[in-house]
């Protein structure tokens, strides 16, 4: 694979990690759901986010689930309300 290739490939890996944070940061601050289906929700995004950068998951744990845990404090009193 030429260098133009893996910068291609990691360009879009973190395309769908952008797009899947993304996703899940509206879903949080803007779909009713119970506790139970938000730690789901946590729970798959980590789960793909490991797939597409399994040697980064401290980054991503610093940045994105420190955003998701904001949103959730922020909106969750709000939006968390389908119990």
């Amino acid at each position: 694979m030429s260098h133009d290739d893996e910068l291609r490939a990691e360009d879009e890996k973190l395309e769908k990690l952008r797009r899947l944070v993304d996703r899940t940061a509206f879903l949080l601050t803007n779909i009713p759901m119970t506790d139970e289906v938000r730690d789901e929700l946590l729970i798959a995004t980590r789960r793909k986010a490991e797939r597409l950068i399994p040697d980064q998951m401290d980054t991503y744990t610093l940045i994105y689930e420190s955003r998701f845990y904001r949103l959730i404090e922020q909106f969750g009193g709000r939006h968390n309300q389908a119990e």
